[in-house]
């Protein structure tokens, strides 16, 4: 099978061309080509696709076409095709880390083949989690409601670090710049927020501290509507020093609350505590200012409990 059998602007060469079922002997590299392009395929021969969807679109299967296609394949509309729950259930999987040959090279050379594959692995996880993430930013919806999207992935074992992730990787997408995709994201993220999720599904949105496509108000408010549900935003450092930068929300008071009664790493608990200090010196007298003087207290720095508000 040639990868430019479609590259033309006929797809006659693969009308007839059959796929052989699981039940038989199934020819990897094939099925890898075929996956690469998978998308044109889906736009260009959609009877054909209709024909051998099973066995295209079979996440199960290690060496499902569609499984290379959301690794290593070109953008596309495949997702439609997608069987939402193997999706799931794809996402929750560990990584498949491919085994090396036993008994070849020294030690050494074992154990750098062992970290190579475990590294692939990772690859190969990240690369689906970023597929996934830019069909959550697709106006189409091509995976349906984004609430019930992430109700169906969260409600697996290791399902909420699976939607933290895909939280983060949404957040990334929108780091550079307002861009069309930042409307979308906003939405993504309201999805989570009243989808009921485990609290730990949201840690990834901490990511969203990096993003320039969002306005400050938009970012306060719903980083605020976040912080109320799970304490352990990450980046925490990142989270505080963007809220430290609003001395005038009440959210970012807010914000700088809670993350002061999440368990975090010495540098985020440092950086943490460093930000909402700055932040209760330059903020004025409020509710949200009394209640962030308590909680830098109760966090160990006793020297809030003498700090005047800026407005006296």
């Amino acid at each position: 099978m040639s990868a430019t059998a479609w590259t033309d602007n006929s797809p006659a060469p693969l009308s007839n061309w059959p796929i052989r079922s699981w039940a038989g002997s199934p020819d990897p590299q094939a099925l890898a080509v075929v996956g690469y392009r998978l998308s044109q395929l889906t736009e260009r021969c959609p009877a054909w696709v209709e024909r051998h969807k099973a066995t295209l679109f079979d996440l199960r299967q290690p060496h499902s076409p569609a499984r290379t296609w959301l690794t290593y394949g070109q953008p596309g509309g495949a997702f439609a095709l997608v069987d939402r729950a193997e999706l799931a259930e794809l996402l929750v999987a560990p990584p498949t880390v491919d085994t090396p040959a036993a008994g070849t090279g020294d030690e050494r050379s074992r154990d750098r083949d062992a970290l190579a594959a475990v590294r692939r692995a990772q690859q190969r996880v990240d690369a689906t989690l970023d597929r996934v993430a830019w069909a959550l930013l697709d106006a189409g919806a091509p995976l349906g409601p984004v609430r019930d999207f992430f109700r169906q992935v969260a409600g697996r074992p290791r399902g909420a670090e699976a939607v933290s992730q895909l939280l983060s990787c949404v957040a990334w997408r929108t780091a550079k710049g307002p861009s069309d995709a930042s409307e979308r994201a906003v939405a993504v993220w309201e999805a989570a927020l009243d989808a009921g999720l485990p609290s730990a599904a949201l840690a990834g949105a901490g990511e969203f501290a990096y993003s320039t496509g969002l306005d400050d108000e938009t970012w306060l408010t719903l980083t605020r509507r976040t912080a109320e549900q799970e304490l352990g935003l990450n980046p925490a450092h990142a989270v505080a020093q963007r809220a430290a930068g609003h001395p005038d929300s009440p959210d970012a008071l807010i914000i700088a609350a809670r993350l002061l009664g999440a368990p975090l790493e010495p540098f985020h608990k440092m950086e943490v505590r460093r930000q909402a200090d700055a932040l209760l010196r330059a903020a004025k007298d409020s509710p949200q200012w009394r209640a962030l003087q308590s909680a830098l207290v109760d966090a160990g720095e006793v020297q809030a409990a003498f700090v005047q508000p800026a407005n006296t």
